[in-house]
């Protein structure tokens, strides 16, 4: 566990964290990255609903972090990952959405890994509070998986998977797909992995099997390496425990 430093406060507020986010445009990589060591410190030890009622301190927050993820020091950058697994755990439901969808839309054109953007998905679901069998489901619960249904599995897929009624733009390509069309493992099928494992009991029927598409399309495309290979027949090992009876045939 990290060592608490002096600067940050025992009991850290909206503020606090307001007052650390211009550090992270510093031309200093070290300050950058001890301002975001602060920052998951304070993330982390700060009581569950420190932030949750500031929007705009959130919105704030995810602005630094996208600008650290995209950074030339591979150090900020873990950092940056770190810092969002307590962030969606302390940030309110209308946030999760827009912060799903902007990571995972992010250009890593001064990064020195392309994964990052992945990776980074990846970290904010495992951190989500998930389903457990034979608790209650809370309504944290109930929102983690609200914004991976929402946000994420289109993300991945490339298209609407359950359509809200709402008029709103179809997503951009999706990160699996993207992936396939250049044949190089950016990690995209490891986050879907990580949606089965940790949301595999709540999600509809649709969603299973627009996830098994997606992998079987990835198993059947030439242009895949044999590392991405691996990973859809683990993703389809990991999601058929959610397969209904015909697209269990279906697949076998």
């Amino acid at each position: 566990m990290a060592t608490q430093t002096p600067a940050i406060p025992v009991n850290p507020s909206a503020h606090h964290v307001a007052a650390l986010l211009p550090k992270l445009q510093d031309v200093d990589p070290d300050i950058r990255y001890m301002s975001l060591n602060d920052l998951n410190q304070m993330l982390t030890i700060g009581h569950p609903t420190f932030i949750s009622h500031d929007y705009t301190c959130c919105a704030r927050v995810v602005e630094g972090l996208l600008h650290t993820l995209n950074d030339q020091n591979g150090d900020v950058q873990n950092m940056a990952i770190k810092c969002l697994g307590p962030f969606v755990n302390k940030a309110p439901e209308s946030i999760l959405c827009p912060t799903f969808d902007k990571v995972s839309n992010l250009r890593t054109d001064n990064a020195v890994d392309s994964s990052v953007p992945a990776l980074a998905v990846r970290a904010m679901v495992v951190a989500l509070p998930r389903p457990a069998p034979a608790v209650p489901r809370t309504a944290k619960v109930q929102e983690a998986y609200s914004a991976v249904s929402r946000a994420l599995i289109p993300r991945l897929v490339g298209y609407t998977v359950i359509q809200t009624g709402k008029n709103l733009p179809a997503p951009p390509k999706g990160m699996i797909q993207v992936e396939m069309e250049n044949g190089i493992d950016s990690n995209a099928l490891d986050v879907l992995v990580e949606v089965g494992r940790c949301f595999g009991p709540m999600l509809q029927e649709v969603e299973v099997e627009a996830l098994q598409k997606i992998t079987t399309e990835v198993l059947e495309n030439p242009r895949c390496s044999t590392v991405m290979k691996k990973k859809a027949v683990t993703a389809l090992s990991v999601l058929s425990p959610y397969f209904s009876d015909a697209l269990l045939a279906s697949v076998v």
